[in-house]
């Protein structure tokens, strides 16, 4: 059981957890003593018939990790509401952090003043419907949100339909973002650009409600790799010529999309890899003939 864990006074290293649906409750969860163990990696899992949502919200608000934890998975997770420590711990070591299959919760925990997160996984997690400024920051202005997030997955929300960035004057948000995939999120409507002048790597794949990207890749200049596929609704996607590092692009099953904008002499010297398929355009890129370097 969980509470043979308090104990353990030297416990080091990873840790996971499994049938977590088995804790009675938060004093249950409390006796492992997480909280006074210096882990460097916990995962916490539950099983498939663990549905009760008020035993799986007190479990994990028990099973408080020590703040100087580096990396936390959360899986299989059914509570509506994420635990108040994930927002008012200073978690300030915490580098890693996937949640999957947290299907009940409809709102995100607050992650965006987490100074040294660098990679961020959600996936499963389809009673949420917007992501908005209550997934950046709970104090209403910080000047960097995400300082130093490099990789965020956005994966089977199903029912995502609106995420928003906040936009108010010297906000800064997502500023060393490397790798973004949005995949399987059906309801989403359009994906913001935050002009990450870092961003280099971008999948977006199987969004079937997508119709546009806002923003330009206008500051985009580092991208290397670009991949769209199986987006059926998608009309227009913003120019590329501006990304000068592309190094491979894929356009695949786009059946809406008429045009890829922008001239493709820009692109002469790095691009490489060029794939579209299945898509209504008319007519190839601008200056395509141009890229001397194209292999396939």
């Amino acid at each position: 059981m969980v509470e043979e864990l308090g104990c353990l006074n030297e416990l080091r290293g990873a840790l996971k957890i499994c049938k977590l649906e088995q804790v009675r409750d938060k004093e249950e969860a409390e006796k492992a003593k997480l909280c006074e163990k210096r882990m460097n990696k916990l995962v916490f899992e539950w099983s498939d018939n663990g549905n009760n949502s008020v035993s799986n919200e007190d479990a994990l608000e028990g099973l408080q990790p020590h703040p100087d934890i580096r990396s936390l998975t959360i899986k299989g997770y059914c509570g509506e509401y994420f635990p108040s420590w994930m927002s008012t711990l200073q978690l300030n070591n915490l580098t890693v952090l996937t949640l999957n299959g947290c299907s009940k919760s409809r709102q995100l925990p607050t992650l965006g003043c987490l100074p040294r997160l660098k990679i961020l996984h959600i996936t499963g997690m389809p009673s949420v419907k917007c992501i908005g400024n209550e997934f950046y920051t709970s104090s209403g202005r910080a000047a960097v949100l995400f300082p130093a997030l490099k990789e965020l997955t956005l994966s089977s929300m199903d029912g995502l339909e609106e995420w928003t960035v906040p936009g108010g004057e010297g906000d800064q948000v997502f500023p060393c973002l490397e790798k973004l995939c949005i995949e399987g999120c059906g309801m989403l409507k359009s994906i913001p650009i935050c002009h990450p002048s870092s961003l280099v790597h971008f999948v977006i794949r199987k969004c079937d409600e997508l119709r546009y990207l806002c923003g330009e890749f206008h500051g985009f200049t580092p991208l290397r790799i670009l991949m769209i596929i199986n987006c059926e609704r998608l009309a227009s996607i913003p120019s590329v010529q501006h990304s000068t590092a592309l190094v491979e692009l894929i356009v695949w099953n786009c059946p809406e999309l008429i045009s890829i904008p922008g001239d493709f002499r820009e692109l002469k010297y790095s691009l490489k890899k060029l794939f579209i398929y299945r898509c209504k355009m008319g007519a190839l890129p601008s200056g395509l003939q141009c890229c001397a370097s194209l292999e396939e």
